[in-house]
């Protein structure tokens, strides 16, 4: 990558990008829908989302996955090989709408959205994404180890000294308090 501000995204990206973006369109509706089938979503949506785990994503992935049609995948390799689609078949390629509009108005009971909108929101939020620092495997592994040599810097709390004699005398006053609730010598001896 001689050039990385080549204005060429074609070039840098060749495939096209409606695969990835009815995928992600299609994550979001599936997340939205399951906060709205949660029977406590409108108590606590920060619970809800932590609730996710990686088996509902990658089976939501899946789901958004499977009703990709390979016509859709076949235009998208359509930059770099040119002649691998018919131009007849590109026509017949539709990329679906998603309603997420909907989704998004039961979720909030403010503000009504748009369908438009909310693919204008749908596309933000992937540049919010886009602005956030990506760290390679070296910065990931210092943040660790810095955050590693901050737990040692923890001063230890010093323990209460308690003399022989405070201990015995400990140990013989629950054993006058286990015989006067009637244990069991057995439960007694475990003291």
């Amino acid at each position: 990558m001689e050039n990385d501000a080549n204005p060429h995204p074609a070039l840098i990206q060749p495939m096209d990008q409606n695969v990835i973006q009815n995928i992600k369109l299609g994550y979001r509706k599936l997340l939205l829908a399951n906060i709205l089938n949660d029977p406590v979503h409108n108590e606590n949506l920060v619970k809800t989302l932590k609730n996710v785990n990686s088996k509902d994503v990658v089976l939501n992935l899946a789901n958004c996955w499977a009703p990709m049609s390979t016509l859709l995948i076949n235009k998208s390799w359509k930059n770099l090989f040119p002649n691998f689609i018919d131009s007849e078949v590109e026509e017949n390629v539709q990329t679906e709408e998603i309603q997420l509009a909907s989704l998004i108005n039961q979720l909030q009971n403010t503000n009504p959205m748009s369908n438009t909108e909310a693919l204008q929101w749908a596309a933000e939020a992937d540049d919010s994404l886009a602005r956030n620092e990506i760290l390679t495997d070296d910065e990931i592994i210092r943040t660790v180890t810095a955050e590693d040599d901050d737990d040692d810097d923890v001063t230890p709390v010093n323990p209460i000294k308690i003399s022989h004699s405070e201990a015995v005398s400990a140990l013989i006053t629950s054993l006058h308090w286990a015989e006067e609730q009637n244990f069991e010598a057995h439960e007694i001896m475990l003291l």
